[in-house]
């Protein structure tokens, strides 16, 4: 159950600041010629990404030979002027026997296939140049770096199965690492260099985690998002904590949400982080939990469907359910729903979504 749960909803934050990895996006959300976000969508053969403005009009789009593009488990991950994501090819419904990175360029619209060919995938993200891909094989787990641009790569290897999460900020490489049994069940919280793959720090967090949907680096503090936890009879239990490691003291802090379920993505707003709280099983939840950074209050608001994916894009969050995607404006005191479409777009389904 860990593995189908953790695989579920691994997700993604992009590019680094110098003091955070989050990024207060420049405001483009006025100009209906200017893309927001940026939609996969996917047929058998084919699939397309689609440049969609703030009122979720196409702009234009960019065809590809390649089939599914991202997924609700891997999620597309924009950074700079680039988009990274797995491609799991369906030639005559019969999968491909490996997984693969693809890059976008945005500028340039080439498509290239990267030297990352794995018979699954289980995690992915980027930042800047550098690519990381979590594996199995052999009893294994490799979490491998690519440079994108001089093609070097670096591993770091642990025994088992029990990667499933990696985030990257800057010079840090965040890896979550767990897995149980009836007599040594673990999580590990692994702060490597960026550069080398080496161990700088790493934490015991079976306290506090099992399993991680979301991480998010901000002014010297780590939140993270756990998918799970275990409780006193070792069995796995979805929690709605927020989790925040100070990176200069390394003191853990336990924040109470309150939500009914876990939360799947954080995002920050202003002075705020945004939360999606699903339940990635049953697919419950159509909750927003807003988290003020001054104050620590927290204010919820319940939308129409539970959210696969939750994106912003200046005063505008993008939310992509099983069969939607809807846009809510953020500027307003009560969050208000501007405008849905169908996740299918020219008759293909999406598969993943980025903000700009």
């Amino acid at each position: 159950m860990k593995k189908a749960i953790a695989l579920l909803f691994a997700t993604l934050i992009f590019v680094a600041a110098l003091t955070s990895c989050s990024v207060d996006k420049k405001d483009n959300t006025n100009e209906d010629s200017v893309p927001s976000i940026g939609v996969f969508t996917y047929s058998k053969n084919k699939s397309k990404l689609n440049y969609l403005n703030s009122d979720l009009e196409k702009l234009y789009s960019t065809d590809m030979d390649i089939s599914f593009l991202g997924s609700y488990s891997n999620p597309a991950v924009y950074t700079g002027d680039k988009v990274y994501a797995v491609s799991e090819s369906y030639g005559d419904k019969i999968k491909s026997s490996n997984e693969k990175v693809i890059m976008v360029n945005l500028k340039t619209n080439e498509v290239k296939t990267l030297e990352l060919s794995f018979p699954s995938i289980y995690a992915m993200y980027a930042q800047g140049n550098s690519v990381y891909t979590i594996t199995g094989l052999n009893h294994v787990s490799t979490l491998t770096r690519l440079d994108v641009e001089t093609g070097e790569k670096k591993t770091f290897e642990l025994d088992g199965f029990g990667m499933s999460y990696v985030y990257a900020c800057g010079d840090t490489v965040y890896l979550v690492a767990s897995d149980f049994d009836s007599d040594n069940s673990y999580a590990t919280l692994y702060l490597l260099d960026e550069e080398t793959l080496t161990v700088k720090k790493s934490y015991d967090v079976l306290e506090y985690l099992f399993n991680v949907n979301d991480m998010l680096e901000l002014e010297g503090k780590l939140y993270i998002a756990p998918l799970s936890k275990l409780n006193a009879n070792n069995e796995e239990v979805f929690i709605s904590d927020l989790i925040c490691l100070d990176l200069a003291t390394g003191e853990i802090e336990v924040l109470k949400m309150g939500a009914k379920y876990p939360c799947q993505k954080i995002i920050k707003y202003k002075n705020e982080l945004v939360l999606s709280n699903t339940n990635p099983i049953s697919m419950e939840g159509q909750g927003l939990t807003f988290f003020d950074l001054d104050t620590k209050e927290i204010r919820t608001q319940e939308l129409d469907e539970p959210a696969v994916h939750i994106q912003i894009s200046g005063d505008y969050l993008y939310w992509l359910s099983m069969d939607k995607i809807a846009v809510y404006d953020l500027s307003k005191p009560k969050l208000t729903k501007a405008k849905e479409i169908d996740s299918v777009i020219d008759g293909m389904y999406v598969s993943t979504f980025f903000a700009f």
